[in-house]
């Protein structure tokens, strides 16, 4: 009975929808009384990274890697690198600088353009 009511959920909502190893998995929590819809705590350490404590790393020094950051922070460079993304921090000629672009840059690029190369 669980196997074919499992199928039907999973070809009621649609391919893609959810797996039918997933409506296997919630059926049997149900079942079992258990109505909890948050997932189970995961094993190991959360990060936790305090993205001002990197800002102010960043500020002292903008000249540091994703590698070194990494070090100071007691993570690692792909948790840092997504974190100055989400900072809006990218990388130009070798420090961290906001990727903001200014009004007049943004509102004329192909005149700062011209200016640029002299015309």
């Amino acid at each position: 009975m669980q196997l074919w009511l499992c199928a039907h959920i999973v070809s009621l909502y649609g391919e893609g929808a959810i797996s039918e190893r997933t409506a296997q998995k919630w059926f049997s929590r149900f079942a079992a009384g258990n109505f909890e819809l948050s997932d189970y705590p995961r094993s190991g350490r959360p990060m936790q990274l305090e993205e001002k404590q990197l800002n102010d790393l960043i500020h002292e020094d903008p000249r540091q890697t994703t590698r070194e950051l990494a070090q100071k922070m007691g993570c690692s460079h792909d948790t840092i690198a997504r974190h100055l993304h989400s900072l809006g921090k990218v990388q130009k000629l070798g420090g961290w600088v906001p990727h903001v672009l200014d009004e007049a840059r943004a509102a004329s690029p192909k005149d700062n353009d011209l200016r640029l190369v002299g015309l």
